[in-house]
């Protein structure tokens, strides 16, 4: 559906690039991330467990158990887009139990934001993202142990869980400096 708005207007779409790498370090630091986490119990609206509405200045022990290794990965990730340096903004995780989900959103203030699935019980399960061009859905195909990385201002969601598993992810933005 067009809006009145767009009508008036001469929208162009240019490629948008999203990006999916396997995180090298996930199965050597899985259990451990999943220990922190699970030791803690921050419901948040349709969210099993979050820290996202915490204070920032309550220690993250996940955090510190990846931010050098996430960094140096995600080193790889911005060269490759062209991009000479950034620095992560903040750490956050988020964990869905049975028919938990995260509605649709986009990340203000950042340039881009990733997404870490430390467990992915099922495709079912997979970060949703709106294309701009075509209001499509897509399924960006990851599997635990990717990193997906894309445009702050995409709109996207964690779909319900359907499955008895859970599903953990660690998420942080991103700004570009050059």
């Amino acid at each position: 559906m067009i809006n009145e708005y767009a009508t008036t207007m001469n929208i162009n779409y240019i490629e948008c690039p999203y990006v999916i790498s396997r995180f090298d370090k996930h199965f050597e630091i899985k259990d451990k991330l999943l220990d922190i986490i699970n030791s803690q119990n921050f419901p948040h609206a349709e969210i099993t467990n979050t820290d996202w509405h915490v204070d920032a200045n309550i220690p993250r022990k996940y955090a510190d158990i990846v931010n050098v290794d996430i960094k140096n990965h995600m080193k790889k990730v911005f060269t490759a887009l062209n991009f000479q340096d950034f620095y992560i903004q903040n750490y956050w995780y988020q964990q869905y139990k049975t028919n938990s989900d995260h509605p649709w959103h986009v990340h203000a203030g950042v340039n881009f934001t990733n997404v870490y699935y430390v467990e992915l019980p099922s495709d079912e399960t997979s970060t949703q993202i709106v294309n701009p061009k075509d209001n499509s859905i897509l399924v960006p195909n990851v599997d635990e142990g990717c990193i997906l990385t894309m445009p702050a201002f995409l709109r996207h969601c964690s779909p319900k869980n359907t499955t008895d598993k859970t599903k953990t992810v660690i998420a942080f933005n991103i700004n570009t400096k050059k």
